[in-house]
């Protein structure tokens, strides 16, 4: 990996860690306003602004804003023109990872090759690593303590299939009692099982269980487990921000608000026997790690302060839309950059995207670097002259740039005719050097010209001026 793509990847993510912080901030600050209630909106705000952290790539997007300048010359605009030939038009930047101007790209260019920036990649790796190393070794760890467990009773295990059978699972979930852990719904490599405490079970009421049987449930039909995973995922690349992991926390917390009031949905007054049922089951146990942190602590007294809320407003299919839109708006600027150009400059960027252009660009490409070679071999031969050397690396250049997909190719296209016209311009003061034919004087100031004309093009572009090269 080289210092350009470094810094970019750096750049690029100290700007989505912002991005992923703003908006969580943003978003659940404003649901917190407006008291929305929707458990849907909430986990669509926490998808959202992880979301925003995958933005590593951001699309140009030209905003017509300015007069056109009445002259806008291409690099080295006057010798095209007196060799005949017109100046190419500025190459386009399709989507770049962004780093702000030319300067650090060649900062970065000229850097050395191992400095704080690749050590910070390594740690950032390392650490997404680590981080799916410890998710992994917790849920098998969670696997291989989760105890096979108990038959339910007759009565309970009555309830629970017919539960499942009204509500068309056909998928086999045992329900199984054991010591201490659950009430839980557990995906483990041989299915799905749901799992309660014995001796806590046997003293809920028939209505509580049937709630709680409810709530576990509508995990299952929810498909909470491969949610709960996804949004694992997403949090990854900025498993360092804390924001981030609060976000997957209210994420998880807003699908048992959800699953609560499925528990309640048909019979709300059960209400008050489910959210006992729920503080009994947490009182006196020892936190699961693998388990949800809705279930303990401010969780859970913020889900019975829900479940007790009988007029908890609801969000209206026109709420929830209106949210939706404003999201799906945020989301996509985060991708965005744009930039200001001259009226008509847009016009021409959509044309310079299209597959024919791309098409005759790498034809041309591939034309100008087998002519240059061909060329090149010639004048060592004496058949061809020292200007038809430099008008067709000068061809070359401009043919790359137009192929180059962003600052980094345009850069390296500068650096390659500058190297190539250094050769040149040492085969001449070899020659010169012996007095030889080919080693006139006129020709050693040509290729004198060309390098400095080259290594000036270098630094207009915010770089510096390589050191000397054989």
């Amino acid at each position: 990996m080289n210092a350009l793509t470094v810094a970019a990847l750096v750049g690029a993510l100290l700007r989505t860690t912002l991005a992923l912080a703003a908006s969580y901030l943003a978003a659940t600050g404003l649901l917190r306003w407006r008291r929305s209630s929707s458990p849907f909106l909430h986990r669509a705000a926490c998808v959202l602004a992880l979301a925003q952290g995958w933005w590593f790539v951001r699309f140009a997007v030209d905003v017509p804003w300015y007069e056109p300048a009445a002259s806008r010359p291409a690099i080295a605009a006057p010798v095209f023109e007196a060799a005949g030939l017109p100046p190419l038009p500025e190459a386009s930047a399709p989507p770049v990872m962004a780093i702000s101007s030319n300067r650090e790209l060649a900062a970065a260019a000229s850097s050395p090759r191992w400095n704080w920036r690749h050590g910070l990649v390594v740690v950032w790796v390392t650490g997404a690593l680590m981080a799916v190393a410890r998710e992994a070794i917790r849920y098998l760890r969670f696997v291989r303590a989760a105890p096979l467990g108990e038959p339910a009773d007759a009565e309970d295990d009555a309830a629970w299939r017919q539960l499942l059978a009204l509500r068309g699972v056909r998928y086999p979930i045992p329900l199984r009692m054991t010591a201490r852990l659950g009430p839980v719904l557990c995906r483990l490599p041989g299915g799905y099982r749901l799992l309660a405490p014995r001796e806590a079970w046997r003293a809920l009421s028939s209505e509580a269980r049937l709630a709680l049987l409810r709530h576990e449930l509508a995990h299952y039909e929810r498909r909470d487990v491969w949610k709960s995973l996804a949004v694992r995922m997403l949090v990854l690349p900025h498993w360092f921000n804390p924001l981030a992991w609060r976000a997957v926390r209210h994420f998880d917390e807003a699908a048992e608000w959800a699953c609560d009031a499925a528990a309640c949905k048909t019979s709300p007054e059960t209400a008050p026997a489910y959210g006992k049922a729920l503080l009994s089951l947490a009182v006196g146990r020892a936190p699961q790690a693998i388990l949800n942190t809705a279930a303990q602590g401010c969780g859970l007294a913020l889900r019975i302060e829900r479940i007790l809320a009988p007029t908890l407003p609801e969000d209206s299919t026109m709420k929830k839309t209106l949210w939706i839109s404003i999201a799906a708006v945020i989301l996509l600027a985060g991708g965005l950059e744009f930039k200001l150009v001259a009226r008509g400059e847009e016009d021409r960027a959509d044309r310079a995207s299209s597959p024919a252009h791309d098409a005759a660009v790498q034809a041309m490409l591939e034309a100008s670097k087998k002519t240059w070679e061909v060329t090149a071999m010639e004048f060592d031969n004496g058949r061809v002259t020292l200007s038809d050397v430099y008008v067709w690396s000068r061809r070359l250049l401009e043919t790359e740039r137009l192929a180059s997909k962003d600052k980094d190719g345009e850069y390296d296209a500068l650096l390659q005719h500058w190297r190539r016209m250094r050769v040149l311009h040492n085969k001449i003061q070899a020659l010169f050097d012996v007095a030889a034919r080919g080693g006139e004087a006129q020709k050693l100031h040509a290729t004198s010209f060309y390098v400095a004309e080259a290594e000036l093009w270098l630094v207009d572009a915010g770089g510096q001026a390589p050191g000397d090269e054989d």
